[in-house]
């Protein structure tokens, strides 16, 4: 009995279609840093003052959260990255800013100030 002969077809097919046509993701590892958060607060005189939040590590975007501890008032940007406020001149005034990022992680801090009735 003759020896069965092995029939092979080739198909030429061009490169570009190949990587257009091949769908693939690349799996980045998720190594995010902690979450960590400091708010700077400095009085711009005449019983006003600015806070500015700035964080580090966690996943953005991050939500901002001040919250009046004592001798302060916040005016404007109480869900921001910065917040302005008011506070009786020559008394300490202290703030607590909680910082929450996309994945629910928080971190809560303290800013405080001397209230100053001059501008710096």
């Amino acid at each position: 009995m003759p020896a069965a002969r092995r029939r092979t077809r080739r198909a030429t097919v061009p490169l570009a279609a190949l990587l257009t046509a091949t769908a693939f993701t690349v799996a980045t590892p998720a190594h995010a840093t902690a979450l960590d958060a400091t708010a700077s607060c400095s009085s711009s005189g005449g019983g006003h003052f600015v806070c500015v939040a700035t964080v580090s590590g966690g996943t953005a975007p991050y939500a901002y959260s001040w919250t009046p501890i004592y001798n302060a008032v916040i005016r404007n940007g109480a869900n921001s990255q910065v917040m302005i406020g008011l506070c009786d001149v020559n008394r300490q005034s202290a703030v607590d800013l909680t910082v929450t990022d996309s994945t629910g992680a928080s971190w809560d801090t303290t800013g405080g100030l001397d209230c100053s009735g001059i501008a710096p």
